[in-house]
């Protein structure tokens, strides 16, 4: 079953009833505006939580200042020294991490952009973390398939990761693949 909600008082309380026990995400909003933050540019983490009493109480859900990034990147095939056009997948590994956006970014979030003629694609409001970066409809074969996958991780300073051992992976495909990121909000 999935879907409970409660309001907090006005002291910041709340709480649910009959649940039964078991692993659970709490997601808290207070008003969030498109761009998944409240007014103040605060959103509040999703908690997960195993609960195995029946009561659980000096639960606190404070709330962070999330930065959200562009990742941008160019994507060159090294065996025909051309760009790569295809279609690109950032989704974060850990899918409750999206629970604390907006519907409306969190959407986003799942959809694909394109890499253009140039190899150039652009994906907006990425929080920091990490994420799973798919190419797909490559318009050439690289290294035998039409389909690659990596992981990157974006740090809360914007610096955007691939890790060696993904680097190698690339390389050994015949795919360059160089990466940016810049701040969507300040």
């Amino acid at each position: 079953k999935t879907g409970w909600a409660s309001r907090s008082d006005d002291l910041g309380h709340f709480a649910f009833t009959n649940l039964t026990s078991g692993k659970y995400i709490l997601a808290a909003t207070s008003g969030l505006n498109e761009q998944g933050q409240s007014g103040d540019g605060y959103v509040y983490p999703a908690v997960s939580m195993e609960i195995t009493s029946e009561n659980i109480s000096g639960l606190t859900v404070a709330p962070v200042k999330l930065k959200y990034f562009t990742a941008h990147g160019n994507l060159l095939s090294i065996k025909a020294g051309r760009p790569i056009t295809a279609d690109v997948g950032v989704l974060p590994l850990d899918p409750a991490s999206i629970l604390s956006m907006s519907a409306k970014i969190s959407l986003e979030l799942l959809k694909s952009v394109k890499a253009d003629e140039n190899g150039y694609f652009f994906k907006p409001n990425l929080p920091a973390g990490e994420y799973s970066l798919e190419l797909s409809n490559i318009t050439e074969m690289v290294g035998s398939r039409s389909r690659i996958s990596f992981q990157i991780r974006i740090h809360d300073d914007g610096q955007i990761d691939v890790s060696e051992l993904y680097r190698t992976y690339l390389s050994e495909m015949g795919v360059d693949v160089k990466l940016w990121t810049t701040q969507d909000n300040p």
